[in-house]
C-alpha cells in the first residue's frame, strides 16, 4: 500500500508537471497568436527593385527581348486588333501605328510600334521602332502626344525577409481566385470547413500507414496543421513535433476564424525555389510558375500550385512534367469528386498544358549589388526592419551579361594559363575577377559582381578590396600633362615627342629609375604612342617635369576620393584605389571632363510609401572639354592599335577608348574602357597577391569585350560627342613620321586618328 501511494503521489505530481509545462507553454503560444493579429503574421520584406527601363532614342530592341521584359513585370500580351486594359501590351504595324502617330513627327520611316498601358490611371504609351528594331520616338495618350519618358516601370528582383531570401507577396483571400481556394481544400484538406483543427481519422490512417511501411511516408495533417509548421514550428518528423502540432492547431481553430487560417496558409506555403530565394504562398507561385498575378489564374492553373504544394521538389512542372501532369489531374479529380466543379469543366481543365519554364530574369540574383547596396543603406542610417522598398540602378541585362562575363572569362582564362591550372591544382587557389558597370549619361551603376560566385566567396572585391592601379593611373598623368606646358614653354599635343631612354630620378634621398613592361627603349616617343602602348619611362619623364602635386589634383577633380601621396611613382600607379574610385574617374573622363558621381541607389521607401532617401544628380565640370577630349582621342588608339586592341580582334566594333592596367609582378591584371555610353572596369587577380602572370590585354580584356558585346551593343554606334571647338586629325604613318623628327617608322601604326586642341 505504501509503495502504491509513492507511485501514485510520483505520478500525480508528474502529471501535474506536465500540465503545468503544457500549460506556460500553450500561454506563450497564445501570446504569440495574439501579437500576430495584432501586429501581422508576416515579418515585413525588403524589396529591391530594378531601375525603370526607358526606351532611349536609337536604342536597339530586340521583340525576344522586349517581351522578356514586359512577361517579368506580368504585363499580358494581346492581338494588335484587342482592346489593351491597364497591365496589357501590343505590337502594332505601321499602318495600325499611324491611326495614333503623325508621321511629321517621325524623322525615319516607322515599321512598327510597341503600345502599352502601365496601370489604371496610365494612358496608351507608344514606342515606335524602325525596321531595325531602334527606337525612333515615344508618345503618351491617345493622340500619341511626343515625350522622351516612356518607361516600363521597375522590376522587383530581389527580397529578403529577416535576412532570408524569399520571395513573398501577401495578398488577402478574396484577391484568390475560386478555384484556388477549392482546388488546395480537395487536395489537402477537403473537410477543412468541419473539423476543428485536427483530423482524428486522417491522423490514424498516417498513423497505421507509417507502422506498416516502417518509416514516416505520411502525416495526415489538416490544412491548420501545415499552417502550424510552417509558421510556428519546424518541418522536422518526429512523433514530439507531431504533438506540438496537433495542441497549437487546435488552439488556433479555437482562436481565428476558418478564413483567417486558409488566408495565412495560402500566403506562407512553401512552393519552390527561385535560385537562392523560396518562393511562400500562392501569389508568388503564380507569378514564377505562369508570369501572371494570381487574381488571374484559371482552374487548371489553381490545379497545379495545389498539386505543387505536396512536395514543389517533386512535382515541379518545368523539371518533372510527368509528374506534375498525374499531380494536377489529381486535383482536377478531386474537385469533381467533391462536386466543386463538374464534368465540362473538369473536361476542359485536363486537357490543358503545363506551363512552359518563365524567361529567366538572373540565375544569381545580383548578390554582390545586393550586399553593396545594403552597405549604402547601412551608412544612410535606414533601418530595415519595418521592411523597405529599395529602387536601384540595376539593370537586368547588363547584371545577366556581367555575371556570364566574369563566369565564362575565368573559365576560359583557367583553361589557357598552366600556371592558373596549377595554382588551383596545387595550391587551391582560385583566380578571382570583379566588373563594374555604369550608364554615362545618368551615372547609375547598371551591373556590379564582385567576385566569380557568391555561393563560393562573399567576399565582395568591388566593395572591399583595394588594388594596385598600376598603368590605369597613366591616363590621369597624361591628362595633366595636356593642361601644362612642357619643359620648353610649349604646350603638350599627342604628337609631342617624349624621350624613352633610360633615367634615374632622385627623390628624399631615394633613387628611382623606372624600366618599360618589355625592358626595352625606343628612343623618342610621340605623347600619344607612349599613352597607348603604356610605356612606363615616357610617363615617369612627363610626371616628373609637371610634378605629382598636379597629377593629384588631376585625379581629384576627377572624382578620386583617396588620399594620394606625392610620390614620382603615382605616375605608375605604384598605390591602392577600390574599384569604384577608378570608375568614377574614367567615367568624368569619358563624359569629356562632367563629373556625375556614380550611384547604385534611386529612391527609398517605407513599405507604406514615405520617401526615406531620394538620389539628387549633381554635374560639375570639372576638367576642361577640349583637353579631355584630347586625352579620349588619344585613348581611342589603346583600343585601335594599342595594348588593347584585344576588343577589336575579339569583335566589338563599336567606338570605344580604354587603358590597360598591370601591375608590378603581374599581381593585378585590369582594363577601364568606356563607349559613349557606358562606362566598365575588370580587375583579374588573387586575393593574397600571388602573380598570375597575366595583362591587362590577356587577363581583363576578354571579360570587357565579353560584356560589352552583350550589353553596349543595344547602344547606337556613335562616336563620342567632341566640341565644335576641336578638331579630328587623320595621319598615315609617313605623316606621322614627319611630324615627329627622329621616330623610326616601324615604331609607329599604319595610320591613326587623333584629336587636337584649336
Amino acid at each position: 500500500m505504501k509503495l502504491f501511494k509513492i507511485i501514485f503521489a510520483g505520478s500525480l505530481a508528474l502529471l501535474t508537471l506536465t500540465i503545468i509545462l503544457l500549460s506556460t507553454w500553450l500561454y506563450t503560444i497564445n501570446k504569440d497568436i495574439d501579437l500576430r493579429r495584432k501586429e501581422g503574421w508576416f515579418l515585413p520584406p525588403v524589396e529591391y527593385y530594378t531601375s525603370a527601363k526607358r526606351f532611349i532614342k536609337n536604342t536597339h530592341i530586340p521583340l525576344k527581348n522586349l517581351d522578356f521584359q514586359f512577361q517579368k513585370r506580368l504585363f499580358r500580351k494581346r492581338d494588335p486588333q484587342q482592346k489593351l486594359w491597364p497591365m496589357d501590351y501590343s505590337v502594332w504595324k505601321k499602318q495600325r501605328c499611324l491611326n495614333h502617330i503623325k508621321e511629321d513627327d517621325l524623322d525615319q520611316e516607322l515599321e512598327s510600334c510597341i503600345v502599352f498601358i502601365p496601370n489604371s490611371n496610365e494612358q496608351l504609351h507608344f514606342v515606335a521602332l524602325n525596321f531595325d528594331s531602334k527606337v525612333i520616338q515615344t508618345f503618351l495618350g491617345e493622340r500619341a502626344t511626343v515625350s522622351q519618358n516612356i518607361a516600363l516601370p521597375p522590376l522587383l528582383f530581389a527580397q529578403f525577409v529577416g535576412n532570408k531570401p524569399m520571395l513573398r507577396k501577401a495578398v488577402k483571400l478574396d484577391e484568390t481566385p475560386l478555384f484556388c481556394l477549392q482546388a488546395i481544400t480537395a487536395i489537402e484538406d477537403h473537410d477543412f470547413l468541419e473539423h476543428q483543427g485536427i483530423s482524428p481519422t486522417g491522423i490514424l490512417r498516417a498513423f497505421f500507414q507509417n507502422i506498416l511501411k516502417g518509416r514516416k511516408s505520411q502525416g495526415g495533417s489538416t490544412i491548420t496543421q501545415q499552417l502550424v509548421k510552417n509558421y510556428f514550428l519546424t518541418a522536422e518528423r518526429t512523433y514530439k513535433r507531431k504533438i506540438k502540432e496537433i495542441f497549437i492547431a487546435l488552439l488556433l481553430e479555437y482562436k481565428i476564424p476558418k478564413d483567417e487560417i486558409l488566408n495565412n496558409y495560402l500566403n506562407v506555403i512553401y512552393m519552390g525555389q527561385n535560385g537562392p530565394f523560396e518562393i511562400r504562398g500562392f501569389s508568388s507561385a503564380s507569378e514564377h510558375y505562369f508570369s501572371k498575378p494570381l487574381r488571374k489564374l484559371s482552374l487548371n492553373e489553381c490545379a497545379l500550385l495545389a498539386a505543387i504544394v505536396n512536395s514543389p521538389g517533386g512535382f515541379n512542372p518545368f523539371r518533372h512534367p510527368d509528374r506534375a501532369l498525374v499531380r494536377r489531374n489529381k486535383v482536377l479529380n478531386d474537385m469533381k469528386k467533391y462536386n466543386m466543379i463538374d464534368n465540362e469543366a473538369y473536361s476542359q481543365a485536363l486537357n490543358k498544358k503545363l506551363p512552359n519554364r518563365p524567361p529567366s530574369l538572373l540565375k544569381e540574383p545580383a548578390p554582390y549589388f545586393i550586399q553593396t547596396i545594403n552597405q549604402k543603406l547601412k551608412d544612410l542610417n535606414i533601418d530595415v526592419s519595418k521592411g523597405l522598398r529599395v529602387y536601384t540602378t540595376l539593370d537586368p541585362l547588363a547584371q545577366k551579361s556581367a555575371q556570364v562575363a566574369v563566369r565564362q572569362g575565368l573559365k576560359n582564362l583557367e583553361s589557357r594559363f598552366k600556371l592558373i591550372q596549377s595554382l588551383a591544382k596545387d595550391e587551391n587557389k582560385k583566380l578571382q575577377a570583379s566588373l563594374i558597370s555604369a550608364n554615362l549619361t545618368t551615372g547609375n551603376i547598371v551591373a556590379l559582381v564582385g567576385g566569380r560566385g557568391f555561393n563560393q566567396t562573399q567576399y565582395n572585391r568591388i566593395l572591399n578590396a583595394k588594388r594596385q592601379v598600376g598603368s590605369i593611373m597613366k591616363p590621369i598623368v597624361y591628362l595633366t600633362a595636356l593642361e601644362s606646358l612642357d619643359e620648353n614653354g610649349n604646350e603638350f599635343t599627342p604628337l609631342s615627342p617624349i624621350d624613352d631612354s633610360p633615367f634615374t630620378h632622385k627623390f628624399e634621398k631615394q633613387a628611382w629609375s623606372p624600366k618599360n613592361y618589355d625592358k626595352k627603349f625606343r628612343g623618342e616617343v610621340p605623347l600619344f604612342y607612349a599613352l597607348k602602348n603604356s610605356l612606363n619611362v615616357p610617363t615617369a619623364k612627363i610626371a616628373v617635369q609637371i610634378g605629382a602635386s598636379a597629377i593629384i589634383d588631376t585625379a581629384k577633380r576627377l572624382g578620386i576620393t583617396a588620399e594620394l601621396k606625392p610620390y614620382p611613382s603615382i605616375a605608375l600607379g605604384a598605390f591602392e584605389l577600390g574599384a569604384i574610385e577608378v570608375l568614377q574617374a574614367y567615367s568624368t573622363i569619358a563624359r569629356l571632363g562632367k563629373n556625375i558621381p556614380l550611384h547604385l541607389l534611386e529612391r527609398v521607401e517605407s513599405l507604406k510609401g514615405n520617401t526615406l532617401f531620394e538620389h539628387q544628380k549633381k554635374l560639375t565640370h570639372s576638367l576642361s572639354e577640349d583637353t579631355t577630349s584630347v586625352l579620349v582621342g588619344i585613348m581611342k588608339n589603346t583600343v585601335e592599335n594599342g595594348t588593347g586592341r584585344g576588343v577589336r580582334s575579339r569583335g566589338f566594333l563599336h567606338p570605344a577608348a580604354g587603358k590597360t592596367g598591370t601591375t608590378t609582378g603581374f599581381r593585378d591584371a585590369w582594363f577601364v574602357g568606356f563607349t559613349p555610353h557606358v562606362v566598365t572596369l575588370v580587375w583579374v587577380g588573387y586575393d593574397d597577391n600571388t602573380s598570375h602572370k597575366l595583362t591587362g590585354a590577356s587577363g581583363a580584356v576578354p571579360i570587357w569585350t565579353q560584356f560589352m558585346k552583350s550589353y553596349a551593343t543595344q547602344y547606337p554606334a556613335e562616336d563620342f560627342p567632341w566640341p565644335d571647338y576641336v578638331r579630328k586629325e587623320s595621319f598615315s604613318q609617313e605623316e606621322l613620321a614627319e611630324k615627329i623628327q627622329g621616330v623610326a617608322k616601324e615604331k609607329l601604326p599604319k595610320s591613326v586618328e587623333l584629336i587636337f586642341k584649336n
